[in-house]
């Protein structure tokens, strides 16, 4: 039931992302600006959103572990996929479960949605 769940809400938040792509609301304060010289491909574009969690700023001081994709899709834009990952921190010696979606495009991290403690990409 969870993983139905968690499919149905992050198929909201990638129609999101979508739109917000098209609305031309998509860029972040601490990426990277270098130039992208080839076609990326999901796979590569998977790890810059992995790379982009594990350098975001809760990540770093909640002090994240078990990073783990949970859910992708290609976007209705060229180059444009959606990653959910989640991710366990310690509050108080106590393990919880954060989520985090990136989108990807042509090569850049272009949108997160904020990290929700304890439920999944959405909600």
């Amino acid at each position: 039931m969870v993983d139905r769940y968690i499919g149905k809400t992050a198929s909201t938040i990638h129609i999101v992302l979508a739109v917000l792509f098209a609305m031309g609301c998509s860029t972040l304060s601490y990426t990277s600006d270098e130039a992208v010289t080839e076609e990326p491909t999901m796979e590569k574009s998977r790890q810059i959103a992995e790379d982009f969690v594990r350098s975001h700023p809760d990540f770093i001081t909640n002090n994240g572990q078990d990073l783990t994709l949970i859910a992708q899709e290609p976007l209705r834009c060229h180059s444009c996929w959606a990653f959910d990952f989640r991710y366990t921190v310690l509050v108080n010696g106590i393990p919880r479960q954060k989520y985090m979606s990136v989108a990807v495009q042509e090569g850049k991290p272009s949108m997160a949605i904020p990290v929700r403690e304890g439920m999944p990409p959405g909600q």
